[in-house]
């Protein structure tokens, strides 16, 4: 049979309150959430950009191709371009799913 501590939790909250070390704490917004969602997308984006270099530097490797310089450097303006279009899908998807609907 378990103990019981729901006194002792109250009088523990009850010791950290008057030292004044509970602190308040609120629910993200849903534009706060869609913001962290997106941040969460980028990352994922980046590590599986970094993936892909990995394994195809690795397959060079593996495989003794000299490549000259010039390919091995990553375009950044199709590298960015691609990332803004996976932002701009994801911000569009979740405007659409944080839009109330409407009867």
């Amino acid at each position: 049979m378990s103990v019981k501590t729901d006194r002792r939790d109250a009088v523990k909250l009850v010791r950290l309150y008057r030292a004044g070390e509970l602190t308040f704490v609120c629910p993200p917004t849903p534009m706060q959430e869609g913001l962290r969602d997106l941040v969460r997308c980028r990352d994922d984006l980046r590590c599986a950009r970094t993936a892909a270099r990995q394994r195809t530097g690795k397959l060079i490797a593996a495989r003794d191709v000299v490549l000259p310089c010039a390919l091995l450097v990553a375009r950044p303006t199709v590298a960015a371009a691609a990332a803004r279009t996976a932002i701009t899908r994801r911000a569009n998807h979740l405007r659409v799913m944080t839009t109330p609907l409407v009867r």
